[in-house]
């Protein structure tokens, strides 16, 4: 099946001759100063998909029963992205979408950035515009579901001042009906925007000052 997207391929952002390693510098170069962040449109909806589904393959598959893996097909993601879109936001370099970020009730619900885009800063930009989302709709401890085992992932959020509210069961939608799965609850209080610069300020500062200790302990969360 052939899936037709508007948006060109991450790979554009590159020459086809870089290694990835070189693809990736000169992709963080463009995000630094070329990133934009919009809400999706609804001609963004295969580009997201394509984008949603490799992310989670990537990343979830390995972690998940196999039966959940078995369901989650390019059609299963393409069922379930039209209900996200109008609370999705995007990030694109030069009119190439590169990440994206969706919001439901209190809930980060989904955040996904190509791999080429890994440790560019647009996950985090991605992230912070879905928490002020949720602020201004009244939110003020945000959550989000984390898959066990992902600890690339955990870590990620801890250093972005998520704390880990333990182990949760609960249905995951599928495009053939609900699934139990379980997953690591991560939740964040979120401060007005004058408390939030503080907070950021001082992580800078304590990030650069101090060894990292992980709140992500593989014995703590086994």
């Amino acid at each position: 099946m052939t899936h037709h997207s508007t948006a060109r391929p991450v790979a554009d952002l590159g020459h086809a001759d870089l290694s990835f390693s070189l693809l990736q510098l000169a992709i963080a170069q463009r995000v630094a100063s070329d990133l934009v962040l919009r809400p999706a449109e609804p001609a963004d909806a295969d580009t997201l998909v394509d984008l949603w589904h490799d992310g989670w393959h990537r990343t979830h598959a390995p972690l998940a029963p196999p039966e959940l893996v078995e369901r989650r097909t390019w059609e299963d993601f393409q069922s379930r992205i039209g209900s996200r879109l109008p609370q999705a936001t995007v990030a694109e370099v030069d009119k190439t979408i590169v990440g994206f970020c969706s919001i439901k009730q209190s809930e980060i619900d989904q955040l996904y950035v190509a791999p080429l885009a890994w440790g560019t800063g647009t996950a985090q930009a991605l992230l912070q515009d879905g928490l002020a989302r949720l602020a201004r709709n009244g939110v003020t401890v945000a959550s989000l579901i984390c898959a066990i085992g992902n600890w690339r992932a955990a870590r990620f959020y801890e250093k972005m001042g998520w704390v880990n509210a333990g182990v949760v069961t609960l249905m995951t939608e599928t495009s053939s009906g609900p699934l139990q799965v379980n997953g690591w609850r991560l939740e964040k209080s979120l401060a007005t925007p004058a408390e939030q610069r503080r907070e950021d300020a001082y992580a800078v500062l304590i990030h650069v000052a101090q060894p990292r200790r992980h709140f992500f302990n593989p014995a703590k969360m086994a």
